[in-house]
Order: structure tokens, then sequence, then C-alpha cells
């Protein structure tokens, strides 16, 4: 993991950042974060098909099925950079307020764009966009704060076409999801969490459900 990253988070949030290694040892790492009010876990990825294979990678699900904190995944080939947009991926109808806040206090420093990326759930009726328009502006834009919040609707179904358009299209520094099922598990897969950044080649930030 590279520490510049976190020195720059301390820095820009004015907070302690404690670099800690814990092995594969999930749960105890859990009770650490629970124990010291940790607000955010920052966890390297590194290249699976060249990791030492005696090492089991700890489970992004396991941890944060246990802890309160989001946590980052940093794939090990990204460049640190000024944050200039983050997406938020998620179906309107279950968007999280407090996670919305949290990321438009995360992106105010940098200035960011902050979007919110509607992609309907997996066996849910479609939204159309008007009605996510209208919970956009009436329910969530008047509770958060942040005149660089945005909307986007998004309409493919193929995930791994999304998550590329977001990231190599739209060019998005961050994505971020909740540990739900619905849209988590079509990157993480349903056991292991050590895949997904290095794949897709950004951070991905993932809020406990």
């Amino acid at each position: 993991m590279n520490a510049l990253l976190l020195r720059n988070l301390a820095i820009e949030y004015k907070t302690h950042v404690e670099i800690v290694d814990f092995g594969n040892t999930g749960t105890d790492l859990a009770d650490f974060i629970n124990k010291n009010n940790i607000w955010l876990t920052v966890k390297g990825n590194g290249n699976t098909a060249t990791a030492d294979c005696r090492v089991q990678p700890v489970n992004a699900h396991l941890i944060l099925n246990k802890v309160q904190c989001p946590l980052l995944l940093v794939p090990e080939s990204w460049q640190i950079k000024t944050i200039e947009q983050i997406a938020y991926i998620a179906d309107l109808r279950y968007c999280r307020i407090h996670v919305v806040r949290f990321l438009a206090e995360l992106a105010r420093p940098w200035r960011a764009f902050l979007s919110i990326a509607q992609l309907t759930a997996k066996g849910l009726p479609e939204m159309q966009e008007n009605y996510a328009r209208n919970i956009f502006n009436g329910e969530i834009c008047p509770n958060v704060n942040y005149k660089r919040l945005l909307f986007d609707h998004i309409k493919e179904k193929d995930f791994a076409t999304v998550v590329d358009v977001l990231v190599n299209g739209m060019h998005n520094d961050i994505l971020v999801l909740v540990n739900h099922h619905f849209h988590l598990e079509e990157i993480l897969g349903p056991h292991s969490g050590d895949k997904l950044a290095g794949h897709i080649g950004i951070p991905l930030l993932i809020f406990p459900y």
C-alpha cells in the first residue's frame, strides 16, 4: 500500500493515520477498527497473479460485515493524483443519504464532482428517468449541501460495460458502492474482495450495508 496516499489523506482531513499489518486475520482487523473508532479503512490490492500464494487475502466482505466504517480498496497500479470525479453507483430507491453526505465531505477539499450513477438493481423494475430525477432533486439534493453533486441515469444492463464506461469513458477517479448484493457482488463476486481494484484500475470505496 502506498504510504503517500495515507499521508495525503491525513493532511487533507487533519486526522491521524496509522499503518497496521494484520496479515490474513480479517476478524482481528475488524476488532481493531471497531475499538479505535476508525472512520475509513484503506487496503492495498496487489496483483493477484503474482501474489504470494501462501498468503490468504483478507476478505473484504468479512471486514464490511463486521464494521461500520467504509473500506477503500486501492489497486497497486493506481497513481496518486488529485481526485476530480467520484461516482456512487446505486439504485436511487436504495440510495443512502448518509453515504452521499460522507462522499460530499470527502470530495469537498478537492472540489471534486460527485455523481450518483442510477443503475437499476437486478430483478427490479427499471426506473424511468423522470422519476429518478425527481428523487434526486427532491429527496437527495436538499439533504446534501454540495453544489457539485450530479446525476447520471445509466440504462446499460451489462455491469462490466457500466464499470468500463464510468472508469474509462467518464474518467471517474473513485467508484463507490454499498456492501449489498444488488451491485457489489457483480464486481467483487460472492467471496473475495482482492481481485476488483486491480481489475478496474482505480480505487473502490465500499460502505457497510
